[in-house]
């Protein structure tokens, strides 16, 4: 966000406002309510209890779509409980240099030094009595394999969860793979309540997984799902953007909430907030929208309108879209210039059937615009529900390809067709034919 700093810097309970509710807006922040995850919250805090609660170890495995908040489950469910009854390591898979190297960086969050000039087993059985035995075995156990006895602090048995979040990256190379099996063994140890909690965006990864790898995942995978509906995005950034009752300045906290209020409630606002939730329905992007109006406010006007969230939600919406022409192929191409043409001809709004759209895309093959020829009805199908998918056209249906309708405007179809020199001329011409 840029801001008017002179402006800005004159009235402190804006700039508090602003910074509140940036951190809210953010992914390190956990908020009060998750909305629609109930059964989510529930089952994961009842594997946590076994762990927490009954000190037995287990393994987790999260999955969910990119963004879908499954970090924010975790750190919502966790700080249900006690910190000190427990301890949390992160690990992302993606940064990987040795399993060494890792053990370094899960003892590092522990609050010890494994020794340095101990190879990776050593490392290991270092790991399993700090994390495991008493006070005076650790001393007994330093002074045996290590020559010395200095004063670390165990845990004692106190239940540790490592959190690897990419977990589908650790099946990239053998070594990560080792410090997984290595991990997971630990878990079994006497006297010590480790669990691990995978993290991933694939939803098929338990399908891929080594059998005796799997069998540690089976009882306890769930998937944390996108929120459903546009009323739950909502409910979502009414409770992201208002500011909090602790806010020092009252009279411009309710002022600030109020006009959030009035916002949330604007039917332009909410018809407009439709298209983003078409290709995302997690509450970050939305939250993006809302900075970005945010980068308007100045001295004369503290608090946010409709009239800045319209036009961040027009800067936010065709950035993406633009993004999404540049990178889509040839055929997608075509078929939203064959759509935006038939989208001309009716009232504004009117969904297209397929049947109808297939025999106007066939009459392209035909004409003298013809430079290869007609996709399959079926693979058409398909390429009309990848562009449901990213947004560019919207079903009546959920995902169903039998009506749909363009959801971009068309002048930005033609501009990026004018813009790209890969599109073949005669996509070029037909699109520029029948959107002049």
């Amino acid at each position: 966000m840029s801001f008017n700093s002179l402006s800005i810097h004159s009235n402190p309970s804006l700039l508090d406002a602003i910074q509140t509710i940036g951190y809210q807006s953010s992914i390190s922040y956990i908020p009060q309510k998750l909305i629609a995850l109930d059964d989510q919250i529930s089952h994961l805090k009842s594997l946590l209890d076994i762990t927490i609660k009954e000190k037995s170890s287990s393994a987790i495995l999260l999955t969910g779509r990119k963004s879908s908040g499954k970090t924010t489950l975790l750190k919502y469910c966790l700080q249900q409980y006690d910190p000190s009854l427990f301890a949390v390591v992160y690990l992302t898979s993606y940064f990987h240099f040795s399993e060494t190297y890792e053990l370094s960086l899960i003892a590092a969050q522990l609050g010890i030094s494994l020794p340095k000039e101990k190879n990776f087993q050593e490392s290991i059985g270092y790991l399993e009595a700090y994390l495991g035995k008493q006070q005076s075995e650790l001393q007994q156990y330093q002074q045996q394999h290590h020559g010395h006895n200095k004063r670390q602090e165990t845990i004692g048995g106190k239940p540790v969860f490592i959190v690897i979040e990419d977990f589908e990256a650790m099946f990239g190379q053998s070594s990560k793979q080792n410090l997984l099996y290595k991990l997971l063994d630990l878990s079994h140890y006497q006297g010590l309540c480790l669990t691990i909690i995978a993290m991933t965006s694939q939803y098929d990864i338990s399908n891929s997984l080594e059998k005796r790898l799997k069998s540690r995942f089976t009882s306890v995978v769930f998937q944390v799902p996108s929120i459903p509906t546009l009323g739950g995005i909502i409910e979502t950034l009414d409770e992201r953007l208002k500011l909090p009752d602790t806010f020092q300045d009252e009279e411009f906290r309710d002022q600030w909430n109020d006009s959030i209020t009035e916002i949330l409630t604007d039917q332009q606002v909410l018809k407009q907030l439709e298209r983003p939730f078409l290709v995302h329905n997690n509450p970050l992007p939305f939250l993006n929208i809302f900075n970005t109006a945010m980068s308007y406010l100045c001295e004369e006007k503290q608090f946010l309108e409709s009239s800045m969230v319209l036009k961040a939600i027009q800067e936010e919406v065709g950035l993406y879209f633009e993004k999404k022409l540049m990178g889509i192929s040839e055929s997608d191409f075509l078929i939203l210039g064959v759509v935006a043409k038939m989208t001309e001809k009716r009232k504004a709004g009117e969904f297209i059937v397929f049947d109808d759209f297939y025999d106007e895309y066939s009459q392209f093959s035909s004409s003298h615009f013809k430079a290869s020829s007609t996709l399959p009805k079926a693979q058409a199908s398909s390429l009309i529900k990848g562009l449901i998918n990213i947004g560019m056209l919207k079903s009546d249906k959920e995902r169903s390809v039998h009506k749909f309708k363009l959801n971009i405007d068309s002048r930005q179809i033609e501009e990026c067709a004018r813009d790209r020199v890969d599109l073949p001329t005669n996509i070029k011409q037909y699109i520029g034919k029948w959107l002049e």
